[in-house]
């Protein structure tokens, strides 16, 4: 439902600000995708769950099917782009990046097994450097992302002095995407430690990853992060 009506808002917006600036049809099309592939992946999930407890109960509820690994497959290229979209708030056009976007990617590709609940444990590392590559780059973004908002809020001291303490806190938490990274690295210790409860956590993880990046396009909407443009020109 949040996600709904934060695509919805967020698409508005940018078609508002494409009147004035241009449209970015680079972040229209994203945003799409990113809903299109969390709705899916949602209705995937949703309904094996239902099927399944409906037909056979709790027994094998939880067992891989072929839909499922298809789904394990969209939560990649999902965890993907939202990466890319990350490195594109902050200007980086670097291949490092990048490379470790495609290589974290590849990883969690070639780690998917399709027929059982919990990875066999010989796989777990290269599922682990997967998320690793992908949560190295997200703190190397929030580091920069925070950096700047302090870099950059000194001179700026007038236009937030009258903005509460929690205000502020909320704002470079959302801003700085500091909540995609508590995230990020919650998953990330639960799939490290092989229990079967990061299949649940990595549900709520798709959707909270979307929410968060949406809500970065209501902050910025045209384009991307101003403090980071700001910073580059030194």
């Amino acid at each position: 439902g949040v996600n709904c009506v934060l695509f919805v808002t967020s698409i508005v917006i940018l078609f508002k600000q494409g009147g004035r600036r241009g449209l970015n049809v680079l972040l229209v099309v994203t945003n799409i995708f990113l809903f299109l592939g969390c709705t899916t992946h949602f209705s995937i999930q949703f309904n094996h769950y239902y099927t399944t407890l409906g037909s056979t109960g709790v027994t094998g509820y939880a067992n891989e099917t072929l839909l499922m690994f298809g789904g394990d497959i969209l939560m990649s290229i999902i965890d993907f782009v939202s990466e890319l979209i990350l490195c594109y708030r902050c200007w980086v056009s670097d291949m490092l990046p990048l490379s470790a976007c495609i290589h974290g990617l590849a990883h969690l590709v070639l780690s998917t097994v399709p027929t059982v609940l919990v990875l066999p444990p010989a796989l777990v590392w290269l599922g682990l450097m997967g998320y690793i590559l992908a949560l190295c780059m997200n703190v190397l973004i929030t580091a920069l992302i925070v950096g700047c908002i302090w870099y950059v809020s000194r001179h700026c001291r007038n236009i937030i002095v009258g903005a509460s303490g929690t205000a502020k806190v909320i704002s470079i938490l959302v801003e700085s995407s500091a909540i995609y990274l508590i995230m990020q690295l919650s998953y990330v210790t639960l799939f490290a430690l092989g229990l079967p409860t990061e299949q649940i956590a990595g549900l709520a993880t798709v959707q909270i990853y979307v929410i968060i990046l949406f809500t970065h396009s209501l902050f910025h909407p045209a384009y991307p992060v101003s403090l980071i443009g700001h910073l580059s020109q030194y």
